[in-house]
């Protein structure tokens, strides 16, 4: 099948797209930007094209600026309706994109053609980056939070489960939201392994109506308990459980646990680790570790091996590991 597929994006630093792949920067790569949007576009032409909301609105941006005669911003292209080029949009992670950008898409996509969304309202909301430690107003507790695309949906359907006062209206009364708005909700997972697919039906999806169910049989981590002293250690590394609670009574800290960074050490010390794709032997694992501050992840950066990724869960989105930590820092939260 003749099928282009082109990536656009914004930064200098990224990875290695697939050979199969062209790989544009919205600024560095004008001409070829100017041939895509001005020759490619076009009705007859099989073009799948990788990028966020607003770097296509950038790249568009200088196609207008650099050929247009009649509009000196994208903006006023888009009041006409000329920058309308799908025919079908899919947006990734859903649940992380709020109502602003998902009219930026609407800007794209030609009328009477196909939005598709995919997502998981019970994962991560919308995010935006703030200097909460420094800010001298109402804290993020007091504001309502970011109405993610996917909770809106939901909500036109009739379902949302939070709530949504705040939009004052009701949501449209449906004879079959399904025909108006189709959901599905796939219940099949080829990431998690049955127990920790077990856990989270019973945490999040079974208010969805959802029982998760694993096709993948992951392995478990070494066991290498006859090599341990310390009988919490030798629980905690016990391969069977795929889910593994550990509990401490430091409750004075609050963004930053030495005692937590000290029992990550010990554990992930007692294995052999490796960065993902550099795995020399089946005693060796990856691992990472999820923290919800930046305090604790310098800790643990400084403390633990450079093949061990340390991060936030927005900057750990999508990883994957054979190992996972997450330390919470407050023992008692």
């Amino acid at each position: 099948t003749d099928i282009s597929l082109i990536r656009v994006r914004s930064t200098s630093t990224y990875r290695d797209a697939p050979p199969t792949v062209e790989d544009l920067h919205y600024r560095d790569d004008r001409d070829e930007l100017l041939e895509l949007f001005d020759e490619g576009m076009t009705d007859d032409s099989r073009i799948i094209v990788f990028a966020t909301p607003v770097t296509i609105r950038n790249a568009l941006n200088q196609v207008v600026r650099s050929e247009s005669d009649e509009h000196d911003t994208v903006e006023e292209l888009m009041a006409t309706g000329g920058s309308k080029l799908f025919h079908a949009t899919l947006v990734d992670e859903a649940s992380m994109m709020d109502l602003p950008v998902l009219f930026l898409v609407g800007a794209f996509l030609r009328e009477a053609c196909q939005l598709m969304l995919v997502g998981d309202h019970r994962q991560m909301q919308p995010i935006q980056a703030h200097d909460w430690d420094d800010e001298d107003r109402q804290t993020i507790e007091e504001h309502t939070p970011a109405l993610s695309v996917l909770d809106f949906v939901r909500f036109l359907r009739g379902e949302g489960d939070s709530d949504l006062s705040y939009l004052e209206r009701n949501p449209p009364e449906w004879a079959d939201a399904d025909a108006v708005l189709p959901m599905e909700r796939l219940q099949v997972t080829y990431r998690l392994p049955q127990p920790v697919a077990d856990l989270e039906t019973e945490l999040f999806y079974s208010r969805d109506s959802i029982a998760l169910d694993s096709r993948v049989d992951n392995p478990t981590i070494p066991d290498v308990r006859t090599t341990l002293d310390q009988d919490w250690l030798r629980a905690a590394l016990e391969p069977d459980p795929r889910v593994t609670l550990i509990v401490h009574d430091e409750n004075r800290m609050r963004s930053e646990s030495p005692l937590e960074a000290e029992l990550t050490r010990q554990i992930l010390d007692a294995l052999q680790t490796a960065a993902p794709g550099e795995s020399t032997s089946p005693e060796t694992v990856t691992a990472g570790v999820v923290v919800p501050f930046r305090l604790q992840r310098r800790r643990l950066r400084r403390e633990l091996a450079q093949s061990v990724q340390v991060d936030t869960v927005e900057k750990f989105q999508g990883g994957e590991r054979d190992l996972i930590v997450l330390s919470m820092t407050a023992g008692n939260q």
